[in-house]
């Protein structure tokens, strides 16, 4: 009989050595970043499983002085088109949506030259020819708006080119993929993402912004505007 012992594997001295000292490089880098004035917010850096570095920077709310932590919450505005394109992968995986199938099949008031002439596929690679904005106007853009609302606005605005023939960014073509994941869905775009994506994922502390709830640990968010003397 042979009796297999096993036993956890320590990082030898050397080994551990070089992790310090790349959590310490780590460590300056972010804090030359932060003097400067180049980065504030949250960073994680991980190797091989363990995480060398996970802290915040710069003030998360320059009202109260408030730092940013690691466990500071961002808007993250339409970096959030990942998440709705893995939503839609997972319901192309099963076997809900099909990416190359005219996107008339899904919302059949979407005027048929327009929706019978563009995939999903196009969609999420901005190839649609749909415009940027569902609505041009900057007060349109700050208030809630119904689903037919949106389709009419995306009705009465057309194609700007042949889907397939051009890439141009479009904010409009990703508003069509969250209708056609409520319609495939029968639920709220937020609940399907939370439920397809987050929750398998373990991001407990993923979520969405509500105007009219508080978020705790969200930062304020502002933008670097050049002067102008």
């Amino acid at each position: 009989m042979m009796l297999l012992i096993t036993a956890p594997i320590a990082l030898s001295d050397e080994a551990a050595d070089e992790t310090a000292a790349q959590k310490r490089k780590l460590v300056e880098l972010m804090r030359m970043y932060e003097e400067t004035g180049r980065f504030r917010g949250a960073a994680l850096v991980a190797l091989d499983g363990e995480i060398l570095l996970a802290d915040g920077y710069g003030l998360a709310d320059e009202r109260w002085g408030i730092r940013n932590t690691a466990e500071t919450r961002f808007a993250c505005a339409s970096l959030s088109k990942q998440f709705t394109a893995t939503t839609t992968l997972v319901l192309a995986q099963q076997g809900k949506l099909d990416l190359d199938r005219p996107i008339a099949a899904y919302l059949p008031d979407l005027r048929e030259d327009i929706a019978g002439r563009i995939t999903l596929r196009d969609l999420l690679t901005h190839t649609s020819g749909a415009r940027r904005e569902v609505f041009e106007d900057i007060e349109d853009l700050l208030v809630p708006h119904r689903s037919n609302q949106i389709l009419e606005s995306i009705n009465s605005s057309g194609l700007r080119f042949e889907p397939g023939s051009e890439h141009a960014y479009s904010n409009v073509g990703y508003v069509i993929i969250r209708l056609i994941i409520e319609t495939v869905e029968g639920t709220s775009f937020e609940d399907a993402v939370q439920r397809l994506v987050f929750d398998p994922a373990g991001m407990s502390n993923s979520g969405w912004q509500d105007p009219a709830k508080v978020i705790p640990s969200l930062a304020a968010g502002y933008d670097i505007i050049p002067s102008l003397v």
